[in-house]
């Protein structure tokens, strides 16, 4: 039962407090045969609205957990999304400076031969 194993167990000693009382304390008769028969169905179902507390919170908190994950992955493949922006941009501006200097150069070479012809 692992989580809810304390609440059981402490369920159960009071039913059990209960019968050891009735054994001792209570009158032998109809009513007392009455408590007796019903008493092992009373702590099944605590028992069984634990269990389902229990299941009811659990799956709330997968719930949880499964949207934490979700906004996570979306915030992760934003910031991934906009850092291969960032380098596109990069290389785009790499890619124009390098045609800017060869540009350059070219235009300098010329002047050169121009100069050297003349």
């Amino acid at each position: 039962m692992g989580a809810i194993e304390p609440a059981v167990n402490s369920l159960t000693s009071q039913y059990e407090a209960g019968r050891v009382s009735e054994n001792e304390f209570a009158p032998r008769g109809g009513g007392r045969t009455a408590a007796d028969v019903t008493a092992p169905w009373q702590e099944e179902a605590g028992i069984s609205g634990l269990v389902s507390q229990a299941q009811e919170a659990g799956a709330a908190g997968v719930t949880s957990i499964d949207q934490l994950l979700a906004s996570l992955t979306t915030g992760a493949g934003s910031v991934a999304s906009n850092t291969l922006g960032n380098q596109a941009t990069s290389l785009n501006q790499q890619q124009q400076t390098s045609q800017d200097a060869g540009a350059a150069t070219g235009q300098g070479i010329g002047a050169l031969i121009a100069l050297l012809a003349a």
